[in-house]
């Protein structure tokens, strides 16, 4: 699969999430969704929720499950968003075990206070640790 298919624009988002494309911008900027600035541009994850859902915006925490060919690429392989700790966890461990020659991260959002972390196998820190290590 093309890593190219996995991404879309801010009005593409906006599009397909019935937004503006300035709110779209603004939900990139404050982190509410999964999105990376290159150049003047911001580049979104396809397989998001759509953050105008009722359901999604009321969720407190996310965690990002991201499998990825390099150390901390902006762009993963594949990622799943839950809103649980253990179920976070579980893919976590999972996707080491299949993917042991990757690296897998659980990324770690607040809404509240936009706190952004990772989950690691030691607890919540601003330093992902890959979880396909076992130290």
């Amino acid at each position: 699969m093309n890593i190219l298919d996995q991404i879309m624009g801010v009005r593409e988002a906006a599009d397909m999430w019935g937004l503006s494309p300035d709110r779209v911008k603004g939900l990139c900027q404050s982190g509410e969704v999964k999105a990376r600035k290159i150049g003047n541009s911001w580049v979104l994850l396809k397989d998001q929720p759509n953050p105008k859902r009722r359901d999604y915006m009321r969720q407190k925490e996310t965690f990002t499950v991201e499998l990825l060919k390099e150390h901390l690429v902006d762009i993963p392989e594949q990622s799943e968003t839950v809103y649980d700790e253990q179920e976070a966890i579980e893919i976590a461990e999972k996707w080491a075990e299949t993917h042991s020659d990757k690296y897998v991260y659980i990324r770690y959002f607040r809404r509240s206070d936009g706190q952004h972390a990772y989950l690691n196998r030691d607890g919540y820190d601003i330093s992902g640790k890959n979880w396909t290590d076992k130290e």
